[in-house]
């Protein structure tokens, strides 16, 4: 079970919230409480959620009748949604299962709050080669990551947002440790839990890192690892995509089709599948009990706790995108520029949109809308083809579209870099015109742009008020970017590491500390 704390506000009229209502990113609980014979709203949150970013109000009385420490409250007196960094918006609590737990609060009174829990019940099932290991060491886990999840998935949530919790990296940082060698080429992204760090490299070897000292807890080899001829010597060059952790085991695909659920603290396989041939671009995501992990032109839907199939849907081409979920629908898209929106439940595909180029990488979900970049490569007529999209989650119809520049020294490549991040009600993506763009949300008006001299192909992240992505594969701009997330000012640039960040992997914070790889090298931390 989730660890909620409570955030307390006086009633407000502005408040775009009711109690009793879910925000669109599901995870912000309203309710009421008898304090002293007034009723006053309360805002319950889950505890990934932070506050506004803004002036603290460390004198206000209500925060301290609440028992609240002033770093939690914040001259508006409400908070932010973790998933968005914004005000919710009213959405009737549906497609979530109730369950019920009583918090303790000191000082005031006993708060009874309500967790919801997605759960999703498969009916099909396919057959595929499920290699369960018989001498496990322990029993498969049943810890369930919500798709309110922050700290355990690839891009921060469920939604593949990029919007991670705390307060970020606000001054200019310094490199803290480094784990790593010349040998190395860490290929997934890395993600941070408890102290461990758990990333791939190309050897096909999977560690997990302890922070504080800087070794290896563990490591695994895959099954099958693949090498390549260079120079007449054959050197290991294998891809292990970013994992997911939830509860005790995690879990991750690799080049050679493989999806493997390790125990966290030994290393242990809890179990292994085999899809066939062919390598999985994906990522895994858990929601509720059920893994969702894509292979060739195939999206499965499998028991998180066995790898056994629910069941799995044959799309039209290659999928390129992590899936994504919301509100029971599993999202991805594939290399033709298709997005298919599928019913988590039954496999049933729902809608699917072509787009007019490849996808740049995983859709976003923000306030039911499904945020996704496309790339192009023109043959010289001018094309009004726009490169980013918003699309009514639901329906797939286009709700609007954004046409970018073209590259710099290179006119004939056009559109966004990678995935999108999203937050404080704005769209944010690396261009291969040279910006790092900014837009409203709900309308996809250019609130502001940050340039740089040449191509941007990074997946941007959002953290306490900034943006961060990494610069240009240039000697002069090379670098990591802090970028003001209101106003896009430069609020500070890191170049202390050469070689220079591995712009193809996504960053990690954690703890007001950012994680990233080194272009042929280190995994580094940097606060």
């Amino acid at each position: 079970m989730r660890s909620f704390r409570s955030g307390f506000i006086k009633k407000s009229s502005n408040h775009p919230c009711t109690p009793g209502f879910f925000c669109d990113v599901q995870h912000t609980i309203h309710s009421l409480v008898l304090q002293k014979n007034s009723i006053h709203s309360i805002h319950s949150v889950c505890s990934h959620t932070e506050p506004t970013h803004g002036p603290r109000d460390a004198k206000s009385t209500f925060s301290k009748a609440a028992g609240l420490q002033p770093s939690y409250l914040y001259h508006n007196e409400m908070s932010r949604c973790i998933q968005c960094g914004d005000f919710c918006k009213k959405k009737p609590r549906q497609l979530l299962q109730k369950r019920m737990f009583v918090m303790k609060r000191m000082s005031i009174v006993s708060l009874g709050l309500l967790s919801f829990l997605s759960f999703l019940p498969g009916c099909m099932t396919m057959s595929i080669d499920n290699n369960t290991q018989p001498n496990s060491p322990t029993q498969p886990g049943s810890a369930d990551v919500s798709e309110t999840s922050q700290a355990l998935v690839f891009r921060g949530n469920a939604q593949r947002t990029g919007f991670f919790a705390g307060e970020g990296i606000q001054r200019a940082p310094k490199v803290i440790w480094s784990a790593g060698n010349t040998s190395d080429f860490y290929t997934s992204s890395p993600i941070v839990h408890k102290g461990i760090a758990y990333i791939g490299e190309k050897q096909g070897i999977f560690y997990a890192l302890q922070l504080k000292s800087q070794k290896p807890l563990w490591s695994f080899q895959v099954e099958e690892p693949k090498f390549q001829v260079v120079n007449g010597e054959k050197q290991a060059h294998h891809t292990i995509r970013a994992p997911i952790v939830s509860g005790k085991y995690l879990y991750f695909t690799d080049t050679d089709s493989y999806l493997y659920a390790l125990d966290t603290q030994k290393g242990t396989i809890q179990w292994k599948v085999k899809f066939g041939n062919g390598a999985s671009d994906a990522s895994p995501l858990v929601v509720g009990k059920t893994l969702y992990t894509t292979q060739g032109k195939s999206l499965y839907a499998l028991e998180e706790s066995t790898g056994n199939a629910k069941w799995s849907l044959q799309l039209s081409d290659e999928l390129i995108a992590d899936p994504a979920f919301a509100d029971g629908i599993v999202y991805t898209g594939d290399y033709a520029g298709r997005v298919y929106a599928i019913q988590a439940e039954t496999g049933r595909l729902l809608w699917k949109r072509q787009l007019p180029g490849g996808l740049s990488g995983t859709p976003a979900i923000y306030h039911e809308k499904l945020y996704v970049g496309i790339r192009e490569q023109e043959t010289g007529i001018e094309t009004q083809t726009p490169h980013m999209f918003a699309l009514d989650a639901r329906t797939g119809e286009i709700e609007w579209s954004l046409r970018t520049g073209a590259q710099p020294n290179n006119g004939n490549v056009r559109g966004v870099g990678a995935s999108v991040a999203i937050g404080y009600g704005k769209v944010y993506f690396c261009s291969y015109d040279g910006h790092l763009y900014a837009l409203d949300a709900e309308t996809g008006a250019v609130k502001w742009k940050y340039a740089s001299s040449s191509y941007l192909s990074h997946s941007p992240i959002v953290s306490g008020g900034l943006v961060y992505f990494a610069g240009p594969d240039t000697d002069k701009e090379a670098g990591i970017y802090a970028l003001d997330a209101e106003h896009g000012q430069a609020r500070w640039i890191f170049r202390s590491v050469r070689p220079q960040v591995h712009f193809n992997n996504s960053f990690w914070i954690e703890n007001n500390t950012l994680y990233f790889t080194g272009k042929t090298q280190s995994l580094y931390a940097i606060r």
